[in-house]
């Protein structure tokens, strides 16, 4: 039996292996539009809007959450469900050390605090959320190597 997204709308198989993953339906809109050579809208149910796009020869999926720990919590699940193999959360944030990171850096997350309410329903509470490394130092390479010179891991 395939299984179909009650929140995504969307079923096993639709998605690519590799999502990109923002908070705002209209950021994941403007990726799609705007950024990728072309796209597909496979689904926009509330704050679920969920792309199939392709940017220069690679193919991926682009799909928003909404604001908030459960409802990214709801996503990620549904799109482990439907296929995805990896998800890069894409986002804006603060900085702690406003001296050191200026508006506009680049910051590859290595981890966070899984103080959100949500987290400890899915792992033991203190449980580390650590992104693979080996994705992060990729990230990081990447950006350098297309010029960006103040990328932080």
């Amino acid at each position: 039996m395939v299984y179909e997204a009650p929140h995504l709308k969307i079923k096993e198989g639709d998605i690519k292996p590799v999502v990109c993953a923002v908070g705002d339906p209209g950021r994941a809109n403007l990726i799609a539009t705007k950024y990728c050579d072309s796209y597909k809208e496979l689904a926009f149910n509330r704050e679920y809007r969920t792309f199939n796009v392709k940017y220069q020869g690679a193919e991926f999926s682009v799909v928003s959450h909404g604001v908030g720990g459960p409802g990214a919590a709801i996503c990620f699940e549904e799109l482990i469900k439907c296929g995805a193999k990896v998800i890069l959360r894409l986002g804006t944030c603060g900085s702690l050390k406003p001296e050191t990171i200026d508006q506009g850096d680049l910051v590859v997350t290595t981890g966070s605090g899984a103080e959100d309410g949500v987290s400890e329903y899915l792992v033991p509470k203190g449980f580390p959320a650590v992104a693979d490394p080996t994705l992060c130092i990729a990230m990081r390479d990447t950006a350098k190597s297309l010029g960006y010179d103040r990328v932080f891991l």
